[in-house]
């Protein structure tokens, strides 16, 4: 704007000059009138002209009027501001006056919709209390008519209704098959329920119901069973028969051989008593033992030997089953039997044989040592670690050099290793009964810098970093990228690569990766250091640490963590976690890395017995602006991973939503469901992240009703704590609260 006032200045001053005298009385009273108008900026413009005119005398008023002019210029501006912001805060009241009509429309709307509900359920409540009162003026009715017929009634309820003539029983099953027909020879080893069946005569002039109560007494006098309100349909005439309530649990065994008694209660009296028994099969046993015992451990030399073992039972005879292969009965009489077991020339022996009768039975629990010859190892260093694989042993330490160790029989491989000395080729060897195999070992010095290492090789880590600038213009950048390291031994390379999400700079860094950890450590630690480059592509926002150039110098270091124990021999580590920084000038960039790899692990193991769905009421609140957030959230996993995702609204304006995976930490084994949740989000337009921990239970629906989470969102200086619920708690609270309202 000055550029143009000056230009039409310097115009007014040539065209002045051409005209000759006059020109600063015209160009003044030019000014001078347009002032008047309120063309402020045109009467600038003629002011500044008359200041170059050649008649201007040397006492005049023109820087006067030039302030005149701005003055009225900013107080013109601050009115057209002011003017927008009283605009701006009638057309917020307008809103905000009819947001409150439609709450208020929406309370009225559901103030009609309960009185509705209200007047509903009392129609219905006098339906009811209609129809119960028809009930009871049909019952006095009906009672009115029986009592006509009350005599005849009366003397049969005095006889008991029925005379019972004889209670047979029968052997069902679960699922009500006759195993054993009514009457019929019942075995007490084969009874699942014993069924009874009254057969009566009944005495009374129509059809009722009668109750009576029933006991079962066993062979020893003792009460089984007590039946409260056992009935009987009962009828009136001669030969009527009626099946009673099961006795038993259903298991076989639950009964014993002897006679049994059976009554019938009725008005606190002895109705009718039936004894009967159950008998023992041939074959079958009251007790059985072997060596007076009821379980027997039987040990056999390496050599082979003989053992005899003495039989105790009533049942007319027993058997033998499942005799080792390694073993023959050499001897067997009615009261005892003689084992000879073979010599033993591989790995200790153990099995289990049985003496069995119809419905009993004793295992004996024979074991037999295993045969051994002797490893003899040396080697040109003394105290060296020899491990040994093979017959069921995998990777065993057994000692230093010089040693000598026994072994069962077979093929082993034999590693030796010592600290400071280069790894030596395995060796394989042979074992053979009461015999010495020897073995030398040959170890030369190592350096511990190229000595190789029972580690993983690769390294491959998603990371996230938050940037901050030390200088007077502070900034902060979310940056995302990924490392990658290779380490054979101790020595290795690692690059990395960050993208920052803000200001679109790109960072590539590459150096060394040394470890500091031998291996067969449960865990490996590294460090790695580098320089870099950082690639500034958005040119058009000024950087305070790029100062307007594309490419800057920069320097990376990090720690990194590796559970070996977890990488279960592979050359990929899932299990890894870097610290890291990078540095340029006044920047600092933190990282963080984590290993991906645990996904194809985790989608190995499926977990059943856990939900798989979770719907969740979820809250906030922001602890920077005091607002308060209410939404919901939804995850689904099927393993040991899945997804998150939540929506969030304030109170005030303000939302946030995410999307991250989740992982499960337990297994099916577990009763407790914990997961954990980490991932970015968007906070009003802002990038930011949700990361929370989640606790379910094991059991119940496909559909989570009772878990609850913690979890916090953050962008920037902003951090919302949130808490989520399952859906069945807000359920159930709702239902409760909406019986209480309307009673």
């Amino acid at each position: 704007m000055k550029k143009l006032i000056l230009f039409l200045g310097f115009l007014s001053v040539f065209v002045v000059s051409l005209s000759g005298q006059g020109c600063y009385e015209s160009t003044r009273g030019k000014g001078i009138a347009a002032f008047n108008d309120k063309q402020y900026s045109d009467a600038m413009a003629q002011f500044v002209a008359a200041k170059v005119c050649p008649d201007k005398p040397f006492q005049n008023d023109l820087d006067e009027w030039i302030a005149r002019c701005r003055s009225a210029i900013d107080a013109s501006s601050r009115r057209a501001a002011e003017g927008q912001e009283v605009q701006r805060q009638q057309e917020e009241q307008r809103r905000q006056e009819e947001a409150r009509q439609q709450e208020e429309q929406r309370r009225q709307e559901e103030e009609q919709r309960r009185q509705e509900e209200a007047r509903r359920q009392e129609e219905q409540r006098r339906q009811e209390e209609a129809a119960r009162r028809e009930r009871e003026k049909e019952a006095r009715r009906r009672e009115e008519a029986g009592m006509e017929r009350g005599d005849v009634w009366q003397q049969a309820e005095r006889k008991g209704y029925i005379e019972v003539r004889d209670v047979v029983f029968a052997n069902v099953d679960p699922s009500g098959e006759i195993i054993g027909d009514y009457g019929s020879h019942l075995y007490a080893s084969e009874i699942r329920y014993l069924k009874p069946m009254v057969h009566y005569d009944g005495a009374l002039p129509g059809y009722k119901r009668v109750y009576f109560d029933t006991r079962l007494y066993g062979p020893d006098g003792n009460r089984l069973y007590s039946m409260k309100n056992d009935y009987i349909d009962a009828y009136p005439g001669k030969g009527q028969t009626f099946e009673m309530y099961l006795l038993g649990d259903g298991s076989e065994g639950s009964f014993e051989p002897g006679e049994y008694r059976y009554e019938i209660w009725y008005n606190g009296r002895v109705f009718h008593v039936k004894t009967f028994s159950l008998y023992r099969h041939p074959g079958e046993s009251s007790f059985l033992t072997v060596d007076g015992k009821g379980v027997v451990f039987a040990s056999f030399p390496v050599n082979g030997g003989e053992q005899t073992f003495q039989v105790s039972t009533d049942a007319s005879e027993w058997t033998l089953w499942g005799v080792p292969s390694f073993c023959q009965v050499v001897e067997k009489t009615a009261g005892s039997f003689t084992l000879r077991c073979n010599g033993n020339s591989g790995s200790e022996r153990k099995i289990y044989m049985k003496v069995k009768t119809r419905n009993d039975e004793v295992p004996i629990h024979i074991s037999q040592e295993e045969a051994r010859g002797t490893l003899s190892v040396s080697a040109n260093v003394p105290d060296v670690d020899i491990s040994v694989s093979g017959n069921s042993l995998s990777n065993k330490f057994v000692g230093k050099t010089p040693l000598l160790y026994g072994l069962p029989p077979g093929s082993y491989t034999v590693y030796a290793e010592k600290d400071g000395y280069r790894d030596v080729p395995s060796r394989s060897v042979r074992i053979a009964t009461n015999q010495k195999s020897h073995l030398y070992f040959q170890l030369k010095k190592d350096r511990w810098i190229s000595r190789r290492e029972n580690c993983a090789f690769h390294f491959f880590e998603p990371k996230y970093g938050y940037g901050f600038d030390f200088t007077d213009n502070l900034v902060s950048r979310h940056y995302v990228g990924f490392n990658y390291a290779y380490i054979r031994a101790h020595m290795g390379f690692y690059t990395s690569a960050m993208y920052g999400l803000d200001h679109k700079d790109v960072s590539l860094s590459m150096g060394p990766v040394l470890r500091l950890t031998r291996g067969w450590q449960s865990v490996d630690f590294q460090l790695y250091a580098g320089p870099g480059v950082r690639y500034d592509r958005n040119t058009e926002v000024v950087d305070p640490i790029f100062k307007k150039s594309e490419w800057h110098l920069m320097g990376e270091a990090g720690f990194r963590m590796n559970f070996e124990d977890a990488n279960q021999g592979g050359d990929f580590s899932w299990a890894s976690l870097s610290l890291g920084c990078q540095f340029s000038k006044g920047m600092a960039i933190p990282t963080a890395g984590l290993s991906l790899f645990p996904v194809a692990f985790a989608m190995a193991d499926a977990e059943e017995d856990f939900s798989r769905h979770f719907l969740d009421v979820l809250g906030g609140y922001d602890l920077e602006y005091g607002e308060i957030f209410l939404g919901g959230s939804y995850s689904w996993v099927k393993t040991h991973l899945g997804f998150y995702t939540s929506f969030l609204i304030g109170f005030q304006g303000g939302w946030s939503a995410s999307v991250a995976p989740l992982f499960r930490l337990t297994k099916d084994g577990c009763a407790l469901d914990l997961q954990v949740y980490a991932g970015p989000a968007m906070m009003d337009m802002e990038f930011a992240g949700d990361m929370g921990l989640r606790f379910a239970w094991r059991g119940g629906t496909a559909l989570s009703l009772w878990d609850f989470a913690f979890g916090c969102q953050v962008s920037g200086s902003r951090i919302v704590p949130t808490f989520s619920v399952g859906i069945g708690i807000p359920l159930v609270i709702g239902t409760c609260g909406a019986a209480f309202a309307f009673l």
